[in-house]
C-alpha cells in the first residue's frame, strides 16, 4: 500500500502553499480539506455492525463531519466508491482513491491543518499515513491570523495561544512516531529553497519529484475553488516569494515581547531568533495568564457551540455502544 501523505499544521503556516505545490504534480491529487477523518476515527466502532461495515451510517456521518462540497465529486460516485467497503479505513481509502482517479492521478494527499491535533489517532487508524508538519514563525502567524476579519483570534495574545496549542500538540504526537512517518518542515525553509524542500517531501512520501510542482501558480483558479475562504489565499497566484509578513516591522514591541515571553523555548527549539532578552519562567507564566483572561469573552460566546459538539459526540458513542 503506498504512503498516504498528510499535510498538517497551524492555520496560516503555509499548508495551502504546500498543497498547491503537491497538487501541481500530474500524478498527485489533493482534494479540499476533509475534516471527517479525525472525528470519525473517534467513533470508529459506530461503523461496524454484526461483523460488517455500516455504510449507511458512514455516509450519514460523512455529511455531518465532512466538507466534500468543494471536492467536485460526480453524482453517485461516493456510494459507488465505498460499495463493498469492509471497515472505516477501507472506506476512507476508497474515497481518496476515487477522487484521485477522477483527476487521472495515481496518488492522493490530504491537506487538513486541524489534523495536527489528531496525528496519533489518525496514524493508528491508517498505518500508511505519513505526516508533514509545516511550522511557521509564530509572530508572523499571529499577524496573519488577526488580519482575518470575522474568523479566528482577534489579538496577538490569543493568536499566540492558538499557535502554541496546535504546534505543541503536533510535535508531541509526531515525536511518538518513527521518523519514516513524521517530518517537520519550516515554512521559511520551503520558501527559501522550494525545490530542495519539495524533493525531501517527495522522498518522504514516496512520490517522484516533478519540476512542474514549482509552477503551481498556473493552476491557482482551480485550487482557490476548493478552499473555504479564497480571499485569504490569493498569494498562490504568484510564484514563491519571501514571507509577506515581517513581524519586525509590523508587530508592536509589546506584542513581540509577549510572544517571546510565552513561546521562548519553542522559538529556541525551532531555530527562530528571539529579538529581546530572555525572560524568566514567572514572566512567561504571567503572560500566559494575561492571554487566557483576554480570550475569556470569546470563550463565553463559543461555549454553547462546544457543548453542542460534545453532546453530538456523546450521542454517537451511545449509538455505537462505546
Amino acid at each position: 500500500m503506498p504512503p498516504f501523505l498528510m499535510v498538517v499544521g497551524c492555520q496560516r503556516s503555509g499548508t495551502t502553499l504546500l498543497k498547491a505545490m503537491l497538487d501541481a504534480h500530474p500524478g498527485v491529487a489533493v482534494p479540499g480539506e476533509s475534516h471527517f477523518i479525525a472525528p470519525m476515527s473517534r467513533i470508529a466502532r459506530r461503523y461496524q455492525r454484526f461483523g460488517g461495515f455500516n455504510e449507511a451510517v458512514f455516509h450519514t456521518d460523512l455529511g455531518r463531519f465532512g466538507r466534500l462540497g468543494t471536492w467536485d465529486i460526480p453524482d453517485g460516485a461516493l456510494a459507488e466508491w465505498t460499495a463493498g467497503a469492509d471497515s472505516l479505513p477501507d472506506a476512507i481509502r476508497r474515497i481518496y482513491a476515487g477522487y484521485a482517479s477522477v483527476h487521472e492521478a495515481t496518488r492522493y494527499v490530504d491537506k487538513t491543518p486541524n489534523y495536527v491535533r489528531s496525528i496519533s489517532r489518525i496514524a493508528a487508524l491508517l498505518p500508511e499515513t505519513r505526516f508533514v508538519h509545516i511550522i511557521r514563525d509564530p509572530r508572523n502567524v499571529a499577524l496573519s491570523l488577526v488580519s482575518r476579519a470575522g474568523w479566528g483570534p482577534v489579538s496577538v495574545g490569543e493568536a499566540t495561544r492558538y499557535w502554541a496549542k496546535r504546534v505543541r500538540s503536533g510535535i508531541a504526537q509526531g515525536s511518538t512516531l518513527p521518523p519514516s512517518r513524521y517530518m517537520q518542515l519550516r515554512y521559511e525553509d520551503l520558501i527559501a529553497d522550494p525545490e530542495g524542500e519539495l524533493r525531501q517531501i517527495c522522498g518522504f512520501g514516496g512520490i517522484s519529484f516533478n519540476p512542474v510542482m514549482l509552477s503551481f501558480e498556473t493552476r491557482a483558479d482551480r485550487l482557490l475553488s476548493e478552499v473555504a475562504s479564497p480571499e485569504d489565499h490569493q498569494n498562490i497566484r504568484r510564484p514563491v516569494t519571501a514571507d509577506l509578513r515581517d513581524f519586525r516591522h509590523e508587530m508592536t514591541e509589546p506584542d513581540q515581547i509577549l510572544v517571546e515571553q510565552v513561546l521562548g523555548p519553542d522559538l529556541d527549539a525551532l531555530g527562530y531568533e528571539r529579538m529581546y532578552t530572555k525572560v524568566g519562567e514567572s514572566s512567561s507564566r504571567r503572560s500566559s495568564y494575561a492571554i487566557l483572561l483576554e480570550s475569556l469573552p470569546r470563550r463565553a460566546v463559543a461555549l454553547p457551540r462546544h457543548v453542542a459538539f460534545a453532546r453530538n459526540i456523546a450521542r454517537s458513542r451511545t449509538v455505537a455502544g462505546c
